[in-house]
């Protein structure tokens, strides 16, 4: 980590990645922290914070820690959370998205099909790399339809509703049991996917 780019810039007007660089620093109180950017430093932020079975502000305290390192006492740790937090995010750390959806996807259970679909769609070991999480996320949403990755997301999205042949919509049911996270349903549906008045 150099210090150049500052996380902010970018998502507030101020440039392009393309133009403005990575950022690899946070600003807390006018204070430049350096911040670990490697994708794998991404990938723990996020299961640290899935982590239900830690209180609140020891996890707030291990992100710290491994996102910065040692931290001048100075610093304000709510404040340095809040801007992981959105570093890490890039930006949607609170108010987007519908806290009620299920869901598609799981960095820990997906990570073989992440893996895999790097390696076909750019060529790229991911085990062998060191990659910003920004272009490690920008790369993971733009990978190539027929990745193994993206046709499981496409699969666990599909409303069975809308398949009106019964012999197709049993064997997507199927399809979509064995590619269910362990979160969702028993039966491997998303809501509206079976047992809610359709046809079997």
């Amino acid at each position: 980590m150099n210090g150049g780019a500052v996380y902010g810039s970018v998502l507030t007007g101020g440039g392009s990645v393309l133009t403005g660089g990575l950022p690899d620093v946070v600003l807390v109180d006018g204070m430049r922290i350096p911040v670990e950017t490697d994708y794998r430093a991404g990938l723990l932020y996020d299961a640290l914070l899935r982590d239900r079975s830690l209180p609140e502000g020891v996890r707030a305290s291990l992100a710290v820690e491994f996102a910065c390192g040692t931290v001048p006492e100075s610093v304000d740790r709510e404040r340095l959370f809040s801007a992981l937090a959105q570093f890490y995010t890039m930006g949607q750390a609170e108010g987007d998205g519908n806290p009620e959806a299920e869901p598609v996807m799981d960095f820990e259970e997906d990570g073989d099909r992440i893996l895999s679909s790097f390696q076909a769609a750019y060529g790229i070991d991911l085990l062998a790399v060191r990659m910003h999480w920004w272009q490690f996320l920008a790369l993971l949403v733009t990978l190539p339809a027929d990745t193994v990755f993206m046709r499981t997301l496409r699969l666990r999205m599909l409303d069975l509703r809308e398949i009106e042949d019964d012999g197709l919509r049993r064997k997507l049911r199927q399809a979509k049991r064995a590619v269910r996270l362990k979160g969702q349903r028993e039966d491997g549906m998303q809501k509206g996917d079976g047992g809610y008045g359709e046809k079997r």
